[in-house]
């Protein structure tokens, strides 16, 4: 008799299986029949606190040495920093998830920014990275509008959109921790600095509305794009254009050992800069709708007098013209 070996996965690996197989469960159910949003938040709370945390051992320990040279350990608000910013990840990328290539084309970007910065670092957290740079590819050539296909053949879907933003965070935090970090903790943050300034804007609008933060609208930046004119094609290369520039304003910062409170101080600049010129820009786009709109009316109004008038007159034309046919 035989024995096989059989390589147990490490623990780590096992704890990003178990939080995939989750939301994946949850993604494919919400794509078939309507989950409520708070069942969903739920299912994600589980797989981050079980998956990452409880099995893997992935958790924001430490943010860097925020004021002056000290970097305390966080302790107990390690798990609570931990699920919150996961969950708030895990939404953002699935709110991006409204245009063809744009959350895989994000996540391809996040995922190529890390290997850059992680050249240094152990040949297996290499492998993994270049694995799943080579599987979102793969993915694109098949999500993507490209010149020999007209449309894409592959879709997301709650379940990739969601297993996607797990992944992100699983590696963002893990390569943003421990003595083997090769990003300090803000830089990962400037990663994805586009679409978390997008949702906490999302978010403020929809409050100060008197809307439930979870309901989902159009007022996106995405949303915006299109909105103002651009294809779907164009919109996907604008948005992810402007998601590269915070990226790189990160890599920068972090390759000029720039001081972490800084960092801090310049993404809350960015986050504001962005909140103001959102704010502005959709105001302008309402405003133009409306003026559009006002144009219309004008106009219709026009063509509906112009046939008024035509129509008084048409009677007085045909007689004019059949006195002057009956006269000798």
């Amino acid at each position: 008799m035989v024995i096989l070996p059989i390589r147990v996965p490490g623990r780590e690996t096992l704890g990003l299986l178990v939080g995939i197989v989750i939301l994946l469960l949850l993604g494919a159910r919400d794509d078939r029949r309507h989950v409520p949003p708070v069942v969903r938040l739920l299912c994600q709370f589980v797989s981050v606190a079980l998956g990452m945390v409880a099995i893997g051992g992935v958790d924001v320990s430490r943010v860097g040495p925020l004021f002056g040279g000290v970097n305390p350990e966080l302790g107990a608000f390690s798990f609570v920093l931990t699920v919150f910013g996961t969950l708030t990840l895990i939404n953002a990328i699935n709110m991006i998830d409204g245009i063809d290539g744009l959350a895989a084309g994000f996540g391809l970007l996040v995922m190529c920014a890390l290997l850059g910065e992680s050249l240094t670092a152990s040949p297996t957290q290499i492998a993994f990275l270049s694995v799943i740079i080579g599987a979102i590819g793969g993915f694109l050539l098949f999500n993507m509008h490209l010149p020999w296909q007209a449309r894409a053949r592959s879709f997301l879907g709650d379940a990739g959109s969601l297993m996607l933003g797990f992944v992100v965070s699983w590696f963002l935090i893990h390569n943003s921790q421990g003595a083997s970090a090769s990003i300090a903790p803000i830089t990962a943050v400037w990663f994805v600095g586009l679409p978390l300034a997008d949702l906490c804007c999302v978010m403020a609008m929809r409050l100060s509305r008197g809307r439930s933060p979870l309901r989902g609208d159009r007022q996106h930046f995405h949303h915006l794009l299109l909105r103002s004119g651009c294809t779907a094609g164009q919109t996907c290369v604008v948005w992810l254009c402007c998601a590269g520039c915070f990226m790189g304003i990160g890599a920068l910062m972090q390759s000029f050992g720039v001081p972490i409170w800084q960092r801090l101080v310049g993404a809350l600049a960015a986050l504001t800069v962005y909140a103001l010129w959102i704010r502005w820009a959709w105001r302008r786009l309402a405003a133009r709708v409306l003026r559009n709109r006002s144009t219309d009316r004008l106009r219709a109004r026009g063509r509906h007098r112009a046939g008024a008038q035509a129509k008084v007159s048409a009677p007085a034309t045909r007689h004019r013209v059949k006195r002057r046919t009956d006269s000798p």
